[in-house]
């Protein structure tokens, strides 16, 4: 089961600049996390231009604590979901991650309130209760018994 970082947290993981980031940070390098990526936008927002990044990501793939999807497959799904509209959140990308890879997404790692509600409504619509969003210090307990497969 692995995590999802949407851009918004990005800098507060790898850059460690909050309490929570860097706790996900420990999760992920020390702990056995894993995060998913998928999906060409959800690949821009997070590496931008930055050969810092793009470095560390080709890094964490290497140790399999980065689980890259196949983008042509988030990409039409995530085009498909915003003509279809009917979401809380613009990040189709993320839904459609989540949608293609229901079974090993169990966290979102976000501070965009909608989006944490089209994440909850996909893993409720799954019948998956064991997802949950990770957004505060206060869920650091939690994250430390959460477990990649």
């Amino acid at each position: 089961m692995c995590a999802i970082i949407d851009a918004n947290v990005r800098d507060d993981v790898f850059r460690k600049r909050t309490e929570e980031g860097r706790h996900f940070h420990h999760w992920l390098m020390k702990r056995g996390g894993r995060i998913i990526i998928g999906g060409t936008k959800l690949r821009d927002e997070l590496f931008g231009q930055s050969k810092a990044y793009k470095a560390l990501f080709a890094q964490l793939e290497l140790a399999g604590r980065a689980i890259v999807k196949d983008a042509a497959k988030v990409d039409a799904l995530a085009r498909s979901m915003e003509s279809e509209g009917g979401w809380e959140s613009d990040d189709w990308h993320i839904i459609a991650l989540t949608q293609l890879h229901i079974n090993e997404v169990r966290v979102l790692y976000s501070k965009d309130v909608p989006l944490h509600e089209d994440f909850k409504q996909i893993q409720k619509g799954r019948g998956r209760q064991a997802a949950w969003i990770y957004s505060a210090p206060t869920h650091k307990r939690k994250l430390d018994s959460t477990r990649c497969a």
